[in-house]
């Protein structure tokens, strides 16, 4: 988990990017935002929560490649709750950016919403860290996190570069996602 390349620890490098955003950039834009709702700080406040909206690539990385694995070994009720979260987040986060684009945007109304927004992602991070993650080491293999990892470059990553592999990644044009039918998944050294 801690070795970097493993796509727990990649996870977690991407949670730890977007705790410091909302940290940051974003909660800095919004405090301006919420004091003078000018146009340049609504900019600013759009363009920390366009960047969170990259959260996205990190839920179907999340969604497709660790999911699946967690429904092999019987682990349902966690995938099927933290989906259905992952799209109220995806939703929030729209949901302020078109609430931010209105002619006459109420900053009171999107500092609330934002504020929400923000709760909510850093909930999901606990989560995922705290009760995800754990069950996911404790129910993987080592073929299982290669499958992962082989696959994780196809989905991108979120507010971090490109981590440095422990496993051959797929030739160029292969791809590594396979849909989930109970066979093996692909694997490579580790």
């Amino acid at each position: 988990e801690d070795v970097p390349g493993h796509p727990v620890a990649v996870f977690k490098d991407e949670n730890q990017a977007i705790e410091l955003l909302l940290a940051g950039p974003l909660q800095k834009a919004l405090n301006a935002y919420r004091e003078s709702g000018t146009q340049e700080n609504r900019v600013a406040l759009e363009a920390a929560i366009s960047q969170l909206l990259t959260i996205d690539t990190h839920y179907r990385r999340k969604e497709n490649l660790l999911f699946p694995l967690m429904e092999k070994y019987g682990i349902t009720a966690p995938p099927q709750v933290m989906w259905g979260v992952d799209d109220e987040i995806r939703e929030k986060i729209k949901g302020v950016l078109a609430a931010l684009k209105q002619e006459t945007p109420n900053a009171t109304a999107i500092a609330e919403l934002a504020t929400a927004m923000s709760n909510q992602v850093s909930e999901m991070i606990f989560k995922e860290e705290q009760i995800m993650f754990p069950m996911t080491l404790e129910a993987f293999n080592d073929d299982d996190w290669a499958s992962v990892e082989a696959a994780s470059d196809e989905f991108g990553y979120t507010l971090i570069g490109r981590p440095v592999h422990r496993v051959k990644q797929p030739a160029q044009g292969e791809s590594a996602i396979k849909a989930y039918d109970g066979g093996s998944a692909p694997t490579g050294p580790v």
